[in-house]
């Protein structure tokens, strides 16, 4: 083909850009961009002696992926990336027979069926940053790509991700990046884990459907290095960019989590709930088009050709495709192609694209390998930090984001929504959130050389260090604590008021965080089995856990008064220390307790402390300072307030005047139980004993903690509110009936109608608070619906969603209202879910055209309303 019948490709020259204040001279995409808009559709530049094409509109690049005139290829970073990955799924080139059996082998791990297997491992790993937020501060204000890079990153990805394609150290880092995957390899090999659904376990066992052989392990290898690549720079970059794009336009960030809210409710995340997430899917998307995680697509001339029937194109030509230019077409995606839209991608608008319009992952077979799996992945994560965050966008950002780096800096600000919990699925996560919740108060009293130490020591520890503060316990006042009910009903239930410093303050409904102190009894027995004085001071130098103490020196008696959980539980790891602390010719008996049945006979009937074993084997010569360090610290124990603040507030004279000072109210079950230990003591050390054992006068520690914002009264007081709660599930209720009797009283206004359905066991001996409700409901504040279980009045309903029933029609208006909020607190696995089902079926019954999946809609629809209003 005479290439003088061709029109000649436009030359670009590069030396114009740097004068124009709109490119960045580092930012490669952006220079693309700019030389597109310049030159149009397709033009050229030399580059080291080699001649470059590029490509941005739909019309070149969809003929560029004619497979009979052009063919892939790969090129710069993929090219660097071949000499450490060599050739596997993403860099091996279309004729490699490597790249055929890594196809064959990994697609059923990526596909859907293995992303049902993985989705467990998904969202545990999804969840690591927004639990690590959810317990640091109630605030804060991160570097988003910072956080994002720390969500995603391993061992692996955490030593050597910025290290990877510097030139002066590339080979080095790629040696020690090998040999660390060969680890994983050869440590898995040695110790199977064949119940464990994960990347590395498929390429090990799984065999080549044609060659009818396994992967090799240097292959295996290869593989595992390009997915961390290829994920590091997906994940982060896409979420990035979505979050900052969707907090550009509030009313965006606000659909996307309304949609989270009102299909998860309180409900744990699914895999069936992925497909039920449109909006979400599809901002996914359009961050993807946005700036996909392959920004250019290098094409290979075959033979000479003319393009578009104008341009000639020499054979072994290679070609640019700007893929963020032709996602930026207004030919394909309309005159808004520059706006971030995501209903561009509902109602299956994706699938009517024209063919090659979207390429977020490339072009060809490789494209389609890890899509699917991105998508999800992302959605899984995006739906997480939409639950339980607000964001807020701090000052301007530049998102321009590089190929395989971090986009530039820009910062959020997150708030965790109003104590808002984070519901987890049994097995999902629950080991990380119990071990943050018992590191709590280790690290809230670490002393900040520690912490600085550590920071500068764990250099390359993918989470920062966790920044808590005990400024906010304090100690209050108890002023009355009586009991509740008739005690020989089995239960001792109590009321315990107390007096807050100035300062201090609550809203109705949120929780009190108690720290309790260790009895005296137990800590006369720490002292005598160690030979210690109540005065002795030990140093934080002779303590392996030193992050128990408040400075570098404490006393022995406030060490164990405040600070260690004086009743740990012995454990097996426990066991093998104290042998270990124990001559050899007297190790026998404390050996036994590691025999196969030890947990049965000893630990489970029993229940012994660490002190109770020590007590028992006095030849072991375990010193305090390894007793401390086996010991677990004091926990807060969580208790719902019962009372209003505007209904305890009172003027108190202070040196400077007046002030106003709070009292709060707990209502608790007092559990006392006779457990093992050589003295057969009562087991005094819970925090509600605690509690119950306090006089007035005494001091309690504590600090408050927020409730979830839909776990509030209506800000409007005609707002009808439904509540449903049973025994001590009554304490928050409580507070809001007071709160509603208090601006009744003062304002003089007309309150919406409150309906509580009680449940109790017996009406003469555990109806709880009974006059104070008689007084509200002849006040007309409340209208009560007690219903008791084992004993009650002549006509009485024995259950809450019996009474709900019967009364449906009365319920089933107040559904109908508009604003109606529904307040449950109970046992999750009964009551509130034996409730819920019934409000559905109230539902249900006056809206006969309904669906029982309508239903379920409408209740999380309820409660998103309710988290939206009171946030607002």
């Amino acid at each position: 083909m005479p290439s003088d019948q061709a029109l000649p490709i436009p030359q670009a020259t590069l030396h114009i850009y740097p004068s124009d204040r709109r490119v960045n001279v580092t930012d490669k995409l952006g220079l693309l961009d700019y030389l597109s808009e310049v030159y149009g559709e397709i033009f050229q530049f030399h580059q080291l002696g080699h001649k470059i094409i590029v490509c941005s509109s739909y019309r070149m690049i969809d003929e560029l992926c004619d497979p009979a005139r052009f063919d892939n290829t790969s090129s710069g970073a993929l090219e660097q990336a071949r000499v450490l990955t060599r050739d596997v799924l993403f860099t091996a080139n279309p004729d490699d027979k490597a790249w055929e059996a890594a196809y064959r082998i990994l697609i059923p791990f990526i596909g859907p069926t293995g992303f049902q297997k993985i989705f467990g491992s998904i969202l545990r790993f999804g969840r690591l940053t927004p639990v690590q937020w959810a317990y640091s501060r109630p605030s804060m204000e991160i570097v988003c790509a910072d956080e994002v890079t720390r969500l995603i990153d391993h061992e692996v990805a955490v030593k050597h991700r910025s290290k990877w394609f510097l030139a002066p150290r590339f080979f080095s880092d790629m040696t020690r990046v090998q040999e660390l995957c060969d680890d994983a390899i050869e440590a898995r090999i040695a110790n199977p884990q064949p119940d464990t659904h994960d990347l590395l376990n498929f390429m090990l066992s799984r065999v080549d459907p044609r060659a009818k052989m396994k992967v090799m392990q240097e292959s295996v290898r290869s593989n595992m290095i390009m997915f961390l690549v290829s994920g590091h720079e997906a994940t982060n970059n896409i979420l990035s960019l979505l979050f900052y794009y969707l907090l550009r336009s509030p009313e965006k960030f606000s659909r996307a989590q309304n949609e989270v809210d009102m299909l998860l409710g309180t409900d744990p995340l699914i895999p069936e709930h992925l497909s039920q997430l449109a909006y979400v899917r599809s901002s996914v998307y359009e961050a993807f088009r946005f700036l996909g995680p392959v920004k250019t697509v290098v094409k290979h001339a075959l033979k000479p050709t003319k393009l578009a029937g104008r341009y000639f194109i020499e054979s072994d030509s290679n070609i640019l495709l700007n893929v963020h230019g032709l996602h930026q077409d207004p030919e394909v995606w309309g005159k808004d192609a520059n706006v971030f839209r995501p209903d561009r991608f509902l109602d299956g608008s994706c699938d009517s694209l024209p063919r090659n319009a979207w390429m977020p992952f490339g072009e060809g077979p490789r494209a389609h390998i890890i899509q699917q799996f991105a998508e999800q992945e992302l959605v899984v994560m995006v739906s997480l930090m939409l639950r339980n965050f607000q964001f807020e966008l701090e000052g301007s950002a530049n998102t321009s984001i590089t190929p395989g780096a971090n986009p530039n800096t820009f910062r959020l600000k997150l708030f965790r929504r109003s104590g808002q919990s984070m519901p987890i699925s049994a097995g999902l996560c629950k080991d990380y959130v119990n071990h943050a919740w018992s590191e709590f108060w280790k690290w809230s009293i670490v002393p900040s050389t520690i912490v600085d130490a550590l920071r500068h020591s764990v250099i390359d520890a993918p989470q920062p260090a966790p920044r808590f503060s005990d400024s906010a316990v304090v100690y209050g006042i108890v002023k009355a604590n009586r009991s509740l009910g008739n005690p020989k009903a089995g239960i001792l239930r109590k009321h315990i008021e107390i007096k807050l410093p100035f300062g201090s303050s609550y809203h109705t409904g949120d929780y009190m965080m108690v720290l309790r102190v260790n009895s005296r009894m137990k800590i006369r027995r720490v002292l005598k089995r160690f030979s210690l004085s109540p005065d002795d001071v030990v140093s934080t130098a002779s303590i392996p856990k030193a992050f128990f103490l408040n400075s570098g020196s404490i006393s022995v008696l406030d060490l164990l008064t405040t600070h260690m959980d004086l009743h740990t539980l012995i454990s097996q790891e426990h066991i093998v220390t104290l042998i270990n602390a124990t001559p050899v010719r007297s190790r026998n008996n404390l050996a036994k307790l590691l025999a196969d049945d030890a947990d049965e006979r000893y630990v489970l009937s029993r229940c012994p402390s660490i002190l109770d074993v020590l007590e028992d084997h006095p030849e072991c010569r375990l010193s305090f300072a390894d007793y401390v360090g086996m010991i677990e610290p004091i926990k807060a124990q969580r208790y719902n307030i019962s009372s209003a603040p505007v209904a305890n507030i009172k003027i108190t004279p202070t040196a400077h005047g007046t002030a106003p000072q709070l009292k709060v109210s707990l209502t608790y079950d007092a559990h006392s139980e006779q457990v093992w230990s050589k003295t057969d003591s009562l087991f005094f050390d819970a925090t509600s004993t605690y509690l119950a054992r306090l006089e007035a006068g005494d001091r309690v520690r504590f600090f408050i903690r927020s409730v979830d914002t839909a776990f509030q009264m209506p800000i409007d007081p005609t707002t009808p509110v439904i509540m449903v709660c049973a025994d001590i599930g009554f304490a928050p209720m409580r507070g809001f009936i007071q709160e509603r009797a208090t601006i009744r009283k003062v304002l003089k206004v007309t309150l919406g109608p409150v309906i509580l359905y009680f449940g109790c066991q017996h009406y003469q001996e555990d109806y709880i608070y009974e006059d104070e409700l008689t007084n509200w409901e002849n006040d007309g504040v409340v209208s009560v619906r007690p219903c008791f279980s084992r004993v009650g009045p002549k006509g009485c309903h024995k259950y809450v969603p019996e009474r709900m029933w019967a009364e449906r029609e009365e319920l089933a208006h107040l559904f109908n209202a508009q604003g109606v909020r529904i307040l449950m607190c109970g046992d999750a696995s009964k009551l509130t879910k034996s409730a819920a089902n019934m409000c559905k079926k109230i539902w249900l019954s006056s809206h006969k055209q309904k669906t029982e999946r309508d239903s379920q809609m409408w209740l999380r629809r309820v409660e998103a309303e309710q988290r939206e209003n009171c946030a607002l």
